[in-house]
């Protein structure tokens, strides 16, 4: 398997030696929530708009077989910032409303990557849904982050912020009224971070809580249930902001999603960092799918089977994007299997010094496509071979089932195409 994931970020602090320096490249991450392979413009939904990710795509490198390593949000989040399986980092269930605001969360026996990170001289900070235990030892500022803003638990009110009966909002680990839509205060507080932070290197994290449904639990009684985004982005597509159709209000989440990442990129052109600055955007799992609610279950995972919480692909398989100036092919789809965990090899020490960080990461592999300086202008596109039997080529899922006689791999053709 090719494994693609956080060696590629621990390795660029140690990637032009100690101290930091300028030439050092940034990192800024971008995860989504709970947004499905067939939600985005660029994987082929002709009913969003998503310009600015598109954008993304078509400067950098799409992954189309890219795995997360748990289609639950609070297991993804925790094997994304250590680099190491849900069963071996800790943390492989989704936490509970107490876990989120008093657990643990992540074990703190668990190093993480801005820990590394900060270590090798950068400036970190986080921006949007935690969701991996908010006790001591477990916050953002307590786990290698100088600064950070957002939601603890992740699932909250686009614009109260409460998350079963409490105000989920944080500046650092203290309670915080911020007034504004999630997306807009997130996208907001990373741009100011880049631009206050442009002349050192950075990591900025940026995980967003859209485009999780809203639940009804943090509304009042007399508070109408719909999906929230601002009245703009309903206009773009000539709906009514007022209305009560679910597809309509899904589509303007994903495009005020767009709109809060395109802040972020236009900040980087806006401090001319853009090409020494690694961004990468994936989603936490799949989108939630299926007749159990109706009216929040519009996303598409299409044209794979399931949804957030299933182990079939379209629980796990979801977008990914890499844009690395000068170090990634452009307009490129990358058709390899990929996933966040990874380490290195002793023959790409030159390269990839993570190894000597003390990093105890899964996984045996560093991605070449991802180190290896090409032109600005060349495009390929890689083949498939070597895929592992438990994802194929043809779309269908494989599930080991365990007989009498042997194990056996069984592949289960996906569903018809999901609507878009």
């Amino acid at each position: 398997m090719f494994r693609f994931g956080i060696a590629v970020l621990a390795a660029t602090s140690l990637l032009f030696g100690q101290p930091a320096s300028r030439q050092q490249p940034n990192i800024v991450l971008l995860y989504i929530d709970n947004v499905g392979w067939g939600d985005l413009s660029c994987y082929g939904n002709p009913a969003v708009r998503t310009p600015n990710i598109d954008r993304l795509a078509s400067e950098g490198v799409r992954l189309t077989d890219f795995y997360i390593p748990s289609s639950s949000c609070s297991p993804s989040r925790g094997a994304l910032l250590t680099g190491r399986y849900p069963a071996r980092n800790g943390l492989s269930h989704q936490l509970s409303v107490e876990e989120n605001w008093t657990g643990i969360g992540l074990p703190h026996s668990e190093r993480l990557l801005p820990e590394y990170l900060r270590d090798g001289g950068y400036a970190t900070g986080a921006f949007g849904k935690w969701n991996i235990g908010f006790a001591v030892g477990s916050r953002p500022t307590d786990r290698g982050f100088d600064e950070y803003i957002g939601c603890i638990s992740g699932n909250c009110d686009y614009y109260t912020h409460i998350y079963n009966g409490r105000n989920d909002m944080r500046i650092g680990t203290e309670p915080a009224t911020v007034r504004g839509y999630t997306t807009d205060i997130f996208a907001d507080a990373a741009a100011d971070f880049i631009r206050r932070n442009a002349n050192r290197p950075f990591f900025a994290f940026v995980p967003f809580n859209a485009a999780h449904y809203p639940n009804p639990k943090n509304k009042s009684p007399e508070q109408r249930f719909r999906w929230q985004a601002p009245a703009e982005f309903f206009r773009l597509y000539g709906y009514d902001p007022e209305t009560s159709v679910p597809e309509h209000g899904y589509r303007a989440v994903l495009t005020a999603l767009d709109a809060g990442i395109g802040r972020v990129l236009e900040q980087l052109d806006r401090e001319r960092i853009t090409d020494r600055t690694l961004v990468v955007l994936a989603s936490d799992n799949g989108a939630w799918v299926g007749p159990r609610k109706p009216e929040l279950e519009v996303a598409s995972n299409a044209p794979f089977r399931d949804g957030r919480t299933s182990l079939y692909e379209g629980g796990v398989r979801t977008p990914c994007i890499l844009r690395w100036p000068g170090y990634q092919p452009t307009q490129s789809c990358e058709s390899r299997l990929s996933t966040w965990t990874s380490s290195c090899s002793p023959s790409e020490r030159r390269v990839w010094r993570c190894l000597e960080t003390g990093m105890s990461m899964d996984a045996t592999q560093c991605p070449r496509f991802a180190t290896e300086r090409r032109p600005r202008t060349e495009t390929s596109t890689s083949n498939t071979a070597g895929r592992r039997p438990c994802a194929k080529a043809d779309g269908k899922s494989c599930v080991r089932r365990r007989t009498r006689r042997r194990n056996s791999m069984t592949c289960l053709s996906t569903s018809p195409k999901l609507p878009i």
